[in-house]
């Protein structure tokens, strides 16, 4: 009896490094995605975006294109990132052939007269096994769009409602 409830704690004991192990792996490729993002390196972006969605932008150039633009007129306007963070890493669920998880996201964008800070969720996936992730911005999908891309999403999945941004001054 004690030889199996020593196996059965190792077992258990195992599963939980192998998911910090992975989930280590998906924080660590998200807050790749987010340095480019936030230095403007627009190909490392890109490449750490879900292809399908990279794909419905019209490709890997016409997406960087679209995303130059809109950060340029952002700056006319006087709105920049300045900085963001990842947090929390959801456990890895099964959804058909893809590894899913949720990924916690905090950026700060400057803006006149102060900055603003916003939490969002974006959501890992995998088609590897968790060998390499690609990530989508979660909080702004609806259930329509959600169902579109994920046909098989694990609906044990906790997907959080995007908070408004809050407004600092400086």
């Amino acid at each position: 009896m004690m030889k199996k409830t020593l196996l059965l704690f190792a077992f258990i004991a195992w599963g939980a490094v192998v998911q910090a192990q992975d989930t280590a792996i998906v924080k660590q490729q998200a807050q790749i995605m987010l340095t480019a993002f936030l230095k403007g390196d627009l190909n490392t972006l890109v490449n750490y975006t879900y292809p399908k969605v990279v794909s419905m932008m019209g490709g890997k150039e016409k997406m960087m294109s679209m995303i130059k633009t809109g950060t340029e007129k952002m700056k006319e306007v006087g709105t920049s990132f300045r900085s963001g963070t990842i947090g929390k890493v959801s456990k890895i669920y099964p959804s058909g052939k893809e590894l899913h998880c949720t990924v916690d996201q905090n950026l700060i964008m400057g803006v006149k007269g102060g900055y603003l800070t916003t939490d969002s969720q974006l959501l890992g996936i995998s088609g590897d096994n968790g060998k390499t992730w690609t990530f989508i911005t979660l909080s702004n999908l609806n259930s329509t769009q959600l169902k579109q891309l994920f046909p098989e999403f694990n609906k044990a999945i906790v997907v959080k409602k995007a908070a408004p941004p809050v407004f600092h001054e400086e």
